[in-house]
């Protein structure tokens, strides 16, 4: 199966007032300059999507206080929050994301499952997961080895095996965990998203405040702490996917230069927005933004490197609800085709669940 997350993207309804605090949960897995896999994101793509995090304001906050706030121990979040999540324990988190979240000093959590640690030349020592402690990450349980834990997965267990054994994934991961880092384990990440209501009873049973669930969605006060929502984030999703996921409202044009998908040639690019907001924040990703208060933007292009690159335009209504829009144009028909190649084979990349050695 290509996804395991549980519900199409597209049916994700949201609700806004001027008091609403949703609050997206990225989902990562693998981070790599060339994906073998469909959940491992490219680091090119990675990059943007940070810089687009960075670029559109967000406050990426870490998980104990979205969960400290669904419990009702904080009034409040900052807005437009974030939170950063990366499931199982390969090594990517070590040699590729973390330098790349340091950088924009963003707060993550990692969920290992202690069978994979130190399992292959892909995945995680302990040495390694403690230098991430170390350097800030917050390190969370997966269970022990990835099981799938709801009772039907294990026909072959009576009533009293199961929760024994369940108890075990849930408990004897959590201490393992504790002992090796040194820091407390409140936060559950179920194997591929598999949960129940006794599932969920053990897992608050064992002493976890939340769990992580495969369901697309965001999370508000009034979410179930033992069924967060998230948004995976994997080799194919595009910019423009990602920016819609964090539940940004469309920023319409009424005027534009250039289309989506343009090769560009001229020195600038003008976009007339449709709407009035206060203020407009626009720029090139990786470039310096602007800050506009009429309706019409003017970017220059000189000096851009051979590629691909995004336009990004971002207000917020009087409502406070986030409006953006992204504009993706190429240097030359050859980085077009380029990256239109890449993108089909990102997108066939079989999505699966293995110890790569």
């Amino acid at each position: 199966m290509r996804r395991p997350f549980a519900a199409l993207y597209l049916g994700l309804t949201l609700s806004f007032s001027a008091n609403a605090q949703l609050v997206p949960i990225l989902a990562y897995h693998e981070v790599d300059p060339a994906p073998q896999r469909g959940w491992c994101v490219r680091s090119e793509d990675f990059d943007e999507q940070l810089a687009f995090l960075a670029e559109t304001d967000r406050n990426v906050i870490p998980i104990d206080m979205l969960v400290d706030y669904i419990h009702g121990q904080r009034d409040s979040l900052p807005a437009h929050a974030v939170v950063i999540t990366v499931d199982d324990g390969w090594l990517c988190t070590y040699t590729q994301m973390n330098a790349a979240l340091q950088q924009h000093h963003y707060p993550y959590s990692m969920y290992v499952y202690p069978r994979i640690v130190g399992s292959g030349s892909h995945a995680l020592k302990w040495e390694q997961i403690k230098d991430l402690a170390a350097q800030g990450a917050d390190v969370e349980s997966h269970t022990v080895t990835h099981a799938h834990l709801v009772h039907r997965s294990h026909p072959e267990m009576s009533d009293e095996q199961y929760v024994e054994w369940l108890r075990n994934e849930l408990v004897a991961s959590k201490e393992t965990i504790e002992k090796e880092v040194g820091h407390p384990v409140s936060v559950l990440a179920y194997p591929y998203g598999d949960h129940d209501a006794v599932v969920e009873h053990e897992v608050a049973r064992a002493g976890y405040a939340a769990a992580l669930t495969s369901e697309v969605g965001l999370n508000s006060r009034a979410t179930n702490p033992m069924k967060l929502r998230r948004i995976p984030v994997e080799s194919d999703t595009t910019l423009d996917k990602f920016r819609a996921r964090l539940g940004d409202s469309p920023l319409l044009f009424a005027d534009c230069s250039i289309n989506d998908g343009a090769i560009v040639s001229s020195n600038t690019i003008t976009l007339r927005v449709a709407d009035h907001y206060p203020t407009i924040h626009a720029g090139i990703l990786g470039r310096s933004f602007q800050t506009y208060d009429g309706d019409t933007i003017t970017i220059s292009v000189d000096g851009l490197k051979p590629g691909r690159h995004r336009v990004i335009a971002w207000a917020d209504d009087d409502s406070g609800r986030r409006h953006s829009a992204l504009i993706t144009f190429y240097t030359s028909a050859a980085e077009l085709a380029r990256y239109e190649t890449m993108g089909k084979e990102l997108s066939e990349l079989p999505l699966h669940h293995a110890i790569a050695n």
